[in-house]
């Protein structure tokens, strides 16, 4: 599975995969190379290939501002942004890599999505020296990516309603009869739901920690 793997190291050196200045190495030894010149090393490689692919559902104005820095440290490396919603970027990343077309070089896009591409054998394992920065959480036990942002969630209430004396306390506190029919989540929230059967004790995103974070991986 050689998917343009030295560029889509170059991506975010510390999110993307490392890769050696040998352009025949496999996949397995180009995201395990973690020598002192990993960076100028993908640098050079990357700039063979002159272009990036990426697949997001961040926000256009987020990423772009994320690509015009890599772009400016990295000259000669074009990025070219494909963006849709965190479901039909995995979607499209399925089909292609199914379909041997293996277009995309790097996705951003949320935790549960990006664990979806793990389970469907479409991504390589990693390792960066920049991992011992980030919080335990970001960093699945497969190390099949790594995450880049985390979605926190809050609660509100109505006040008019619910008196803040009678406020839940705990999610057991929720079973309660009193609150049936009166309860709202969006209905699309799956990293919410993995981030509860974290915090609840169910494995979530390849390990039982206590988080469902967002990231980037190819």
């Amino acid at each position: 599975m050689k998917r343009r793997a030295i560029l889509a190291a170059a991506v975010l050196a510390a999110f993307a995969i490392p890769a050696s200045a040998q352009v025949g190495s496999s996949v397995a030894e180009v995201a395990a190379y973690l020598k002192p010149d990993r960076e100028q090393k993908i640098y050079e490689a990357a700039k063979k290939e002159g272009a990036l692919l990426l697949y997001t559902s961040a926000q256009v104005k987020d990423m772009g501002a994320i690509v015009a820095a890599f772009e400016k440290k990295y000259p000669g490396i074009k990025v070219e942004i494909w963006r849709a919603s965190s479901e039909k970027v995995l979607q499209r990343a399925i089909t292609e890599a199914r379909a041997g077309r293996n277009a995309m070089d790097v996705a951003e896009t949320n935790g549960p999505e990006l664990e979806s591409m793990h389970r469907e054998k479409i991504a390589e394992a990693m390792q960066s020296p920049v991992q011992k920065d980030l919080i335990p959480e970001a960093i699945p036990t497969h190390h099949e990516w790594t995450g880049t942002r985390l979605n926190v969630f809050v609660q509100a209430y109505n006040t008019n309603a619910v008196k803040k004396a009678d406020l839940p306390r705990t999610w057991e506190d929720l079973k309660d009869p009193k609150w049936k029919d009166k309860l709202g989540i969006e209905q699309d929230d799956s990293d919410w739901l993995a981030g509860e059967a974290s915090v609840l004790g169910v494995p979530a995103c390849g390990s039982p920690r206590k988080a469902s974070p967002s990231g980037s991986r190819r």
